[in-house]
């Protein structure tokens, strides 16, 4: 199980690297306003898409661990395939009637986004059935390949008179070349049925609690968007895009990449009664999750700066708005065990109504502390460093709410010792300052001076947290385990030799 586990975030992880790097190129190559360009047509696509978010995921991954899953695919599939079709007939609808200065990029990237989606509803069935590998490794092959044809387009885009649709239109290959392996390779997986309608009125019914709360959610991160973009300009939205959609959703996809797996195991564990293993599990995520998240905060503050002025000298602007966000992949990710507890135990009407009314008071705040005006009326005006104070603070909230439940329903409690994790993280970076000053003394060069304080610091953390038993003995075998390669091997021919009932 712990192979997966890892193999999922390395995939994920090593993807959004390799994104990084080859966004990196582009906006080296590129006016930095197309970036914001981009970040406006996804909130676009986003809006018109948020009724394909309606929970139904993870209410098709509680059913995963019932005798009779193999005949919810088809029935699931249908469901997302008609929201899919309905949603992007709108936004092709939209795209045709609204006047946009990049109308063909927006029409090919969006179609490369139905076909992303279609690859999407797949993968779910696939790791609902934990077919990790089947549906990760395609992904990471196609995912690599793309961005190496960024990297090279970036090199060349001088040669471009319309260069954002030269990068739609290599979505859109590299999209179908997905979705025609994923079908191939998950052929075996796929337990054909026959629709049922009463199976369809199930389904519907067990995610209707979820349907306003998960569309509002959605609506609320694409029309803030939109907000700072008209309030503010867009170089503003871009600084915010830019650190938003590529650094924190590269830094959130750790925890994403494995809350799939542990999402269905904890759905057959419910179904079990086996509250102590999902205990157990949920306190190694949060503790994990914890360590990691702590590093790369350490990390930003100690050298976020001198990364910018080396890598990103055009972003530097944008490094205030990192030291707010870069707590929101910690703070989600120790939400995200609790958050599924009350999915695979079958609470999503508490899980509703919180979010709903979460949802409800967070776009009432957006729109009074973002904007500067609405009309005639007067308002706050914190722009964007008020968009990330506010998302940061419905983060705190959700965590403790979600904790709570958890605590009330299952009986389920987290690591209690991860408090220590701040004083220690503080004390790490107090002593990293003092060891950059010393060698700024004897060294020269920037990128030099930002690797040894940065090795630095990450070693100085790590002693202390073993010095006060955050880290223990049984983690650094856990982690010797999972470095075995020979473990991977035998887990990846298990999985493409089984057969899916």
């Amino acid at each position: 199980m712990k192979e997966k586990f890892m193999s999922r975030m390395i995939f994920q992880v090593a993807l959004q690297l390799l994104n990084i790097l080859s966004a990196y190129f582009f906006v080296k190559f590129i006016a930095v306003e197309l970036l914001g360009v981009t970040g406006r047509i996804s909130s676009y696509i986003g809006i018109f898409t948020m009724f394909l978010t309606i929970g139904l995921d993870s209410i098709y991954l509680q059913h995963s661990g019932e005798s009779d899953f193999s005949t919810f695919f088809s029935n699931f599939f249908f469901i997302k395939s008609t929201l899919l079709i309905v949603s992007f007939i709108a936004l092709f609808i939209f795209i045709i009637i609204v006047d946009f200065e990049f109308k063909a990029y927006f029409f090919l990237i969006a179609f490369s986004e139905i076909l992303i989606r279609f690859t999407q509803i797949i993968n779910t069935h696939l790791r609902a059935i934990l077919k990790i590998y089947k549906a990760e490794i395609p992904n990471f092959v196609i995912g690599f390949l793309n961005a190496i044809i960024k990297i090279i387009l970036s090199f060349n885009i001088s040669k471009f008179s319309s260069p954002l649709s030269v990068f739609a239109l290599n979505s859109v290959f590299f999209a179908m070349i997905n979705l025609g392996i994923t079908i191939y390779i998950s052929k075996g997986e796929r337990v054909k049925s026959r629709i049922n309608k009463k199976r369809i009125i199930q389904l519907l019914k067990e995610t209707s609690p979820l349907i306003f709360s998960s569309i509002i959610l959605i609506f609320n991160e694409n029309i803030s968007n939109l907000i700072i973009d008209y309030a503010y300009g867009a170089e503003e939205f871009t600084y915010y895009y830019f650190v938003r959609a590529f650094i924190i959703v590269t830094l959130t996809t750790f925890t994403l990449s494995i809350s799939v797996i542990y999402e269905s195991y904890f759905a057959k564990w419910f179904n079990k009664g086996r509250t102590e293993e999902i205990q157990k599990m949920t306190r190694k995520v949060e503790k994990y999750t914890a360590i990691f998240y702590v590093v790369i905060i350490i990390l930003t503050f100690l050298n976020g700066g001198l990364a910018f002025k080396i890598f990103l000298p055009e972003y530097q602007n944008a490094l205030v708005i990192l030291y707010i966000l870069i707590f929101t992949p910690l703070i989600g990710g120790l939400n995200r065990p609790y958050s599924k507890h009350l999915y695979a135990g079958k609470k999503q009407k508490i899980v509703s109504k919180y979010l709903t009314i979460r949802s409800v008071l967070f776009l009432i705040f957006l729109l009074i502390i973002v904007p500067e005006e609405i009309g005639p009326v007067r308002l706050f005006g914190f722009g964007v460093y008020g968009l990330c104070a506010l998302r940061l603070s419905f983060l705190i909230l959700d965590y403790l709410v979600f904790k709570y439940y958890s605590w009330k329903l299952f009986s389920i409690r987290g690591e209690k010792r991860l408090f220590i994790l701040l004083p220690l993280a503080l004390i790490s970076l107090g002593i990293s300052y003092l060891f950059k000053d010393l060698i700024q003394l004897y060294v020269e060069y920037d990128f030099l001076i930002l690797l040894l304080s940065s090795l630095f610091g990450v070693v100085i953390f790590i002693i202390l947290s073993y010095i006060f038993k955050i880290i223990k003995q049984e983690d650094l075998t856990f982690f010797r385990e999972i470095l075995r390669l020979s473990n991977y091997s035998e887990s990846i021919k298990e999985e493409f030799q089984e057969k899916h009932p």
